[in-house]
């Protein structure tokens, strides 16, 4: 129910999303004239379109709109107090509106119609003068005035005559007040000079719409003047009309648009003075673009700082994207919106430390990272930049400064760092075309920009990959006269053509159209090296093509050439691993790891912008060099890139289940992931270098399981198996290895009949075996593991007591001999635990959880993926014990632990936060965890939609749960959104199962508009009473 006069609200009303970060950084409030309603004067008659309601909100999505009514008809006995009044009036309104540290921040315009300009006027008049309106004053970006008659209007009079005569309608207003709206009114021309005065004061923005037929009057600068910051657009329309818009696409409207978007964008955080501004170098002269990131973080860190809380944001994307450059622009274009400007090098930890020096130096500090930190701790209004904060061991958040009226802008390759990201994230990627296009032009110096010259420069910015770095280069090569804009497509094209003719290049990628010519050059030039570095610079670059082309780490290469070395000491002979023996690297350092011969050849490729080093370790490749590294080979050169690049990434990892083991598995994946995009079965094939292929299978499978992808993990499992049969021995060790892992992921999977057939198979050929060639323990535990699995199986198929008693036998027939410790034995008891869980043997499988997870945690760490799957069953067992406040804080945790140990996509990630969410809802936990719970709730609602889709039916029906649960929360307007977007689900999903299998019942839909009938009827109620007490059951 909405009342005449005050503050209307035209979009949601609520100032925060259900993350409680800000919805809005703009305020935005019109203000009616003389006569005029609150609703109806910006609402046009004819199409009823309330222009502030239905398109301001959708162009400027980021704003607040709201509309002030106030008596416009009323006699006063003085109409200039009246005037007064009115403004004071908004005044107290806004401030209320805006209550909050981060509300009363928000840059705030002001819009006028006739008599509502002159409010304005006179409210700033009095905000500039009053501390109580202070910071209403502050945030002002400008004002925009329909018709107002600052020097009076000539209507006026022939309105004070209509006024006169009862009979008239329409004309409502006391002869008093529209007397001072006379052109020789002494009141409002004070009122006028003393508001110009201010104008040129405070510097604020002003646009003055005028009619036709009333310019002189609806205008602050007069006639004979150059206005200085009044924007003056003529409108085509009545006094009336003037303010009123059928359509987006109306002239004023999209004028007003444009006024609105520019007072807005040149407002945010008061100017203030500056004292310190540490940056390297200026942007590029010839930045272009990036516009969209650029809002955002203007939008995030200007236009929306909170006082409370110090304002974190995050660029980040693969090295050369350009978000430095990004975050030199910002600094160089905020720079007066911050006392203090400072530079970080996040690289590493020793660089870090050494940037901070550099501030104790230039602002007389003790040379400490603390002392830096505690000093700024008592400044702000300054900005931290920290760039390349690339290495996911360097904790960037120990150098944050604590300070809530301060921004930090981070820059990183590591998108996990959104979680330190409290005020947004932008991932920074590659050049959209028509900036690509236009950076071309720019640097290129192309005088004329003609449809048919940026037609040539699409094509050469396509060839290009659309990478700043290559575009900024071809401009150089053009403007310097080397090759014109429209023969450089044709020559670089030509010249990778003869290239290719000799390189067999079978590259079906478009980025064969690039400018490859350019590295070819380099590479020729490294070739003419005939140092050892330069060698091994060339081997590491055909290396890197096989592998991901970002994050690299030279871990990889460490690790492999420092066991090999250790081998060879011990004696081992090398002879049957051909490929790893045959490879440069390995011959190129004879007496082990050569970090210095590592670092120079690293140094050549990066001298070349071949590669980019983020820290000592991390390189990144872009994508169109990995591809024309790659594309380069001959096809035998390929077979053997790809094998030794096959056993260095497997030589890197282990078999063992320590924490860094199970970590270093984890960090190679991706580069596995692409070694298998490229020729997966050459590890299959039949032919020498068994030992090296077979090896590498067995490390790649359990990489995959271990990060849940199973089909993958089964899929090697399986063609390994394929592979060796007729060559290797039924019962040889590494084939009873690949069948565990092989029955493993197949239980993953949840085909459980299969998996326990393969299971018990496995321990009757092991049980039968002769492994004397091999020892008694490790023999044991390989049929210890099986029998794990196994009995795993059973209890995921609900048969408990089956379970129990193979894990009993298990123990009692192999495990005595080993310690309590020992991971299959405590495999086995964890088993054992959810058997008991699940036939009711409550107090049992509790004291054995706690047991168990005590000892994973001693044994192999609090963060290890055991220990943790550990800890996920001690929550299990407490829920099933009743004792909920501990199983929410136990799976709570575990939640904090796994997103840092495993990612938040990984889903045993996922499934801990679905069972964390729902948790509350199952028993009936306090309402301070139910409501705890509906932010992880929402969070399981946006994964279940990206990997489900969004109009799936899991995903449908988990949100109609989800709006209930907001309902009973008393979030009644947010419950309603999610409900809409259920109904609409259900109606889309019915829609298309008409001729088929229908999954919504008509019971199920009827359901659902009740439910959305039941919040809609809440939201109107809670407007009218501020709050809703649910009725039970509901």
């Amino acid at each position: 129910m909405c009342t005449k006069y005050g503050i209307s609200y035209l979009n949601e009303e609520s100032h925060h999303n259900l993350d409680g970060k800000p919805k809005w950084c703009l305020d935005i409030i019109a203000v009616h004239g003389l006569n005029g309603e609150k609703f109806r004067t910006w609402t046009e008659s004819k199409s009823q379109k309330l222009w502030l309601r239905d398109f301001l909100p959708h162009d400027i999505t980021q704003a607040r709109v709201m509309t002030f009514g106030y008596n416009a008809t009323a006699a006063f006995e003085n109409t200039k107090a009246g005037i007064r009044d009115h403004a004071r009036t908004l005044l107290l309104a806004l401030g209320e509106a805006r209550n909050g540290s981060s509300a009363r921040r928000r840059p705030l315009i002001l819009i006028g119609h006739s008599l509502g300009g002159l409010v304005l006027k006179q409210a700033l008049v009095i905000a500039q003068n009053e501390s109580l309106y202070k910071q209403i004053h502050d945030s002002v970006r400008g004002v925009m005035f329909f018709g107002t008659p600052h020097q009076g209007s000539g209507l006026a009079s022939y309105a004070t005559i209509l006024a006169q005569i009862p009979l008239v309608v329409g004309i409502d207003t006391h002869p008093q007040l529209l007397i001072a709206l006379k052109k020789t009114s002494k009141d409002l021309k004070r009122l006028t000079e003393t508001f110009r005065e201010y104008m040129d004061r405070s510097g604020i923005s002003v646009v003055s719409f005028y009619e036709l037929l009333e310019k002189t009057s609806a205008l602050l600068t007069p006639l004979d003047e150059d206005p200085t910051n009044e924007e003056q657009v003529p409108v085509n329309n009545d006094h009336r009309g003037m303010c009123q818009f059928a359509s987006p696409e109306d002239v004023t409207y999209k004028a007003a648009l444009s006024s609105i978007k520019r007072l807005y964008e040149s407002g945010g955080l008061a100017d203030v003075a500056s004292e310190h501004h540490m940056i390297p170098h200026s942007a590029n002269p010839h930045f272009t673009g990036r516009t969209d990131i650029r809002q955002q973080m203007s939008d995030c860190l200007i236009f929306s700082m909170q006082e409370e809380s110090q304002q974190r944001f995050l660029l980040y994307g693969i090295g050369g994207s350009g978000k430095t450059q990004i975050c030199l622009k910002f600094a160089q274009e905020y720079r007066k919106k911050f006392r203090s400007v400072f530079w970080i090098d996040a690289s590493s930890t020793e660089t870090a430390q050494e940037s901070f020096f550099n501030i104790a130096r230039a602002c007389k500090l003790e040379e400490s990272t603390d002392t830096v930190k505690t000093w700024l701790s008592t400044q702000k209004d300054w900005l931290l930049i920290f760039d390349n904060a690339d290495d996911p061991d360097v904790d960037i958040s120990k150098f944050f400064p604590r300070c809530p009226e301060s921004t930090i802008l981070i820059t990183s390759r590591n998108p996990d760092l959104r979680q330190s990201a409290n005020a947004g994230s932008c991932k920074v990627d590659i050049m959209n075309p028509e900036d690509a296009v236009a950076l071309l032009l720019t640097t290129s110096a192309y005088d004329s920009c003609t449809d048919n010259t940026r037609k040539l420069g699409a094509q050469v910015v396509k060839d290009l990959g659309y990478l700043a770095l290559a575009i900024v280069q071809a401009g150089a090569v053009i403007r310097q006269g080397i090759c014109s804009l429209d023969g450089f497509s044709e020559l670089y094209t030509q010249h990778k053509r003869d290239l290719l003719e000799s390189s067999h290049s079978n590259s079906s990628s478009e980025y064969h159209s690039s400018v490859f010519t350019t590295w070819e050059i380099s590479i020729r030039k490294i070739e003419g090296n005939t140092e050892s570095h330069a060698r091994l610079a060339l081997e590491l670059l055909r290396l890197f093509s096989f592998m991901h082309f970002d994050g690299i780490d030279k871990n990889i290469f460490q690790i492999a050439r420092e066991l090999a070395y250790e081998d060879e000491k011990k004696g081992y002979s090398m002879v049957g691993e051909r490929i790893f023996a045959d490879s440069l690297l390995f011959k190129i350092m004879p007496s082990g790891w050569d970090g210095v011969l590592w670092g120079k050849a690293v140094g050549l490729l990066a001298a070349f912008s071949l590669v980019t080093v983020e820290s000592s370790r991390r390189i990144s490749i872009h994508p169109l060099v990995h591809e024309w590294s790659r594309d380069r080979m001959s096809e035998t050169e390929r077979t053997t890139v790809w094998e030794t690049a096959m056993v260095t990434i497997a030589r890197s990892a282990s078999h063992q289940s320590e924490y860094e083991d199970v970590q270093q598995r984890r960090r190679i994946l991706p580069h596995i992931e692409t070694l298998m995009a490229n020729e997966e079965d050459r590890m299959f094939a039949p032919g020498p270098d068994l030992r090296e292929r077979t090896l590498a299978a067995a490390k790649f499978m359990l990489a995959y399981t271990e990060s849940r992808r199973v089909e993958k993990a089964l899929n090697i499992g399986l063609k390994d198996l394929a592979s060796k049969e007729g060559i290797l021995d039924p019962s040889d060790q590494h084939c009873f290895t690949i069948r565990a892992h092989v029955a493993a992921n197949t239980h993953l999977l949840g085909r459980w009949s299969e998996a326990a057939t393969l299971q018990e198979h496995l321990i009757t050929d092991l049980e039968a075996s002769d492994f004397s060639t091999h020892s008694p323990d490790e023999f044991i535990n390989m049929i210890l593991t099986a029998i794990l699995g196994l009995a795993s199986n059973y209890c995921s198929q609900g048969q408990y007591q089956k379970a129990l008693d193979t894990c009993a036998a298990g123990i009692a027939k192999y495990g005595l001999a080993f310690d309590a410790q020992n991971l299959a034995i405590l495999g086995l008891r964890e088993v054992m635990v959810l058997a008991n869980l699940g036939l009711g043997n409550v107090k049992e499988g509790l004291a054995s959880a706690e047991t168990i997870f005590e000892s994973r945690k001693g044994r192999l760490g609090g963060n290890h993926p055991m220990t943790l799957v550990a800890m996920e069953n001690l929550g299990k067992a407490y829920e099933e014990a009743g004792m909920f406040g501990r199983a929410w804080d136990t799976q709570e945790r575990l939640l904090g632990l796994m997103r840092g140990s495993l990612g938040y996509e990984h889903p045993q990630t996922k499934s801990v936060l679905y069972r964390l969410a729902n948790l509350p809802a199952r028993h009936k936990l306090p309402r301070s965890r139910w409501k705890k719970a509906l932010v992880y709730r929402e969070e399981v609602a946006r994964l279940l939609a990206v990997d489900f889709g969004e109009g799936s039916l899991c995903t449908v029906r988990y949100k109609a749960e989800f709006a209930i649960e907001l309902y009973k929360a008393r979030m009644f307007e947010r419950a309603l959104e999610v409900q809409e977007g259920v109904v609409r689900g259900f109606e889309e999903l019915r829609e298309e199962g008409l001729g088929g299998e229908n999954l919504v019942t008509e019971k199920e839909m009827e359901r659902e508009k009740r439910d959305l009938d039941m919040m809609r009827k809440a939201v109107k109620v809670s407007k009218v009473v501020g709050w809703l007490v649910p009725r039970k059951g509901e």
